[in-house]
Parts: C-alpha cells; sequence; structure tokens
C-alpha cells in the first residue's frame, strides 16, 4: 500500500468502515510511515472534536430529510431518459460507439412511449393530481411529485363479470348516495340473480339515505316471492324511518297472499304514528277478514 491509497482510505478507517483486510493494510503502512501516522492521528482527532459538538437533530427533522431524500429521487431517476442515461453510464465502453443509433433508438422509444400511454378521448376522463411534495429551485421553477388518478370509462352488460363486481361494489360506496342510487336502478329488474338481491337487501335494510332504500325496496317488488324479500318488507315496514317507505312497503306487504302478513300489519297498528298507514293496514285486514288486534 502506497502513501496515496493509504490516505484515501482514512477516512473510512477512522469511521470503522473498512474491512479487516484492509484495516490491517492501513494499520500496517502507518506503523512504517511517520508522515501518514501524522495523517492519521489528525483524522482522529477531526473525529474527535466532531463527537464532542454532535447536535442531535430536532424531531421529525430526519424523517423529513428522508421524505425529500425518496422525493428527489423520484423527480431525478423516475424518467425514462434518465434510466437510458445510467445504462449507458454503466457501460462506458458503448457510448461513443453506439452513440448515433442511441439517438434514433431513443426518438423511437419515446414515441412509442408516448403512443402506448396515450388515452382514446372517448375512453379516458380527465386525470386527477394531488402534489405530495414540493421543491423550490433558486432559479425561481420548483419540482413537485404528484399523484395521478385518470378516470377511465368501461362497456359491457351486467351479466359481464367485471362490470357485475364493479357495480355491486358501488352499491356499497360509503360516500356517495347519489351513485349508489344509480346502481340500484341498473339492477332493478334483475334481482333474480342472489348476489344482486343481496345487495339490494343490503341497501334497503342498512343504507343511511332513504332514497336508495326506496329504490333498492322497488326494485324488489317483483321478488316477494322469495322469503328473505318478505322479511326484508316487513322489517321495513314496521321500522323504517320514512313514511315513503314504509308506505311503499304496506302496498307491497297488503299484496302479497302469506299467512304471516295479518301478523305484521296487526304490529303495525301498535305503534304507526302515520294515520294514512293506520288506515291502510285496517282495511287489509277487513279484507282479510283478520283482526285488527294482536293476540
Amino acid at each position: 500500500m502506497n502513501c496515496d491509497y493509504a490516505r484515501e482510505m482514512m477516512t473510512l478507517f477512522v469511521h470503522g468502515e473498512l474491512n479487516f483486510d484492509q484495516e490491517e493494510s492501513v494499520e500496517r503502512h502507518v506503523s512504517q510511515c511517520p508522515g501518514c501516522a501524522c495523517e492519521l492521528a489528525l483524522e482522529r482527532a477531526v473525529l474527535d472534536l466532531a463527537e464532542a459538538n454532535r447536535l442531535e437533530p430536532a424531531a421529525g427533522q430526519l424523517a423529513a430529510a428522508r421524505r425529500q431524500l425518496v422525493a428527489r429521487l423520484v423527480i431525478e431517476k423516475g424518467s425514462w431518459r434518465n434510466q437510458m442515461r445510467e445504462w449507458f453510464d454503466f457501460h462506458p465502453s458503448l457510448l461513443f460507439a453506439l452513440k448515433p443509433a442511441a439517438a434514433v433508438l431513443i426518438l423511437i422509444a419515446g414515441f412509442l412511449a408516448g403512443s402506448a400511454v396515450r388515452p382514446s378521448p372517448s375512453d379516458w376522463g380527465p386525470v386527477q393530481q394531488r402534489v405530495r411534495f414540493v421543491e423550490p429551485s433558486k432559479s425561481g421553477q420548483v419540482a413537485l411529485v404528484i399523484d395521478e388518478t385518470r378516470q377511465k370509462k368501461i362497456y359491457g352488460g351486467v351479466e359481464d363479470a367485471r362490470i357485475r363486481s364493479l357495480l355491486l361494489t358501488a352499491a356499497k360506496d360509503p360516500d356517495d348516495a347519489g351513485l349508489r342510487a344509480e346502481v340500484v336502478d341498473v339492477l332493478k329488474g334483475r334481482t333474480e340473480a342472489a348476489d344482486i338481491r343481496g345487495v339490494l337487501l343490503s341497501a334497503l335494510e342498512k343504507d343511511n339515505n332513504p332514497e336508495v332504500r326506496m329504490k333498492a325496496l322497488d326494485a324488489l317488488r317483483p321478488y316477494t316471492k322469495y322469503a328473505d324479500v318478505r322479511r326484508a318488507v316487513s322489517k321495513a315496514l314496521l321500522n323504517d324511518s320514512s313514511p315513503e317507505v314504509r308506505t311503499l312497503a304496506i302496498d307491497m306487504i297488503v299484496s302479497i297472499d302469506q299467512p304471516d302478513v295479518a301478523g305484521t300489519l296487526q304490529k303495525l297498528l301498535e305503534s304507526e304514528p302515520n294515520q294514512y298507514l293506520r288506515q291502510r293496514s285496517q282495511s287489509a285486514l277487513v279484507a282479510m277478514k283478520a283482526s285488527i288486534d294482536t293476540f
């Protein structure tokens, strides 16, 4: 080991960053070279001084620095041009030999990439963007790291597995009652399918929007032959907070020719404050030749 190499390694040596063999080489050289021994003593003195005056970073400063580093790496390394530049840097012998061809390839790749990702105006909506990080520069420009969300329009029938899955998921979207109501309208008339009927029953029983519950109840109207539908309609009649939902429910109940209907109407009379619903229930019980009292 010569002096130049030893002095290049000294900073790593005093910080304990060398492997065992390298440390042995530096120590052996320093023991035989007074000049490098002085250099090593100086390196250690600087390290000791730095350790004696160490400043602890403020709370959150290290995390902020890491976020900035990650954001900077995204900015610097995100483009395909930088990735190709790094590849040529890693293969320097090809840089000059392939420079003209590389330029042509870069242009072709840029054109193809732009064509591949360019959305069709009929299929894609506007891009929704959210700024995640801002880095100003001395030139007055800023670098932004953003999240992008594109809206895409897809087509298909309810029988299509993908369309069906998306619709059933949208029917439970907790943040958009208007969307849930639109989905229920689309599913109306297809309640024969157990998965669709299950979503509509869940909307009738659990949705906090009365319009959605009303639409779900109306979609279930032709399917009162199913016991689960009859139970849900009876529950809505007795418990739903919306008079409009309860009114539609009683119209459906009185059309059901089942023995338990009279019992549901009798329960309704016990607590129903709406006069129309009480009269409608009494009329239905009289037509059934059933008592208006519960037993």
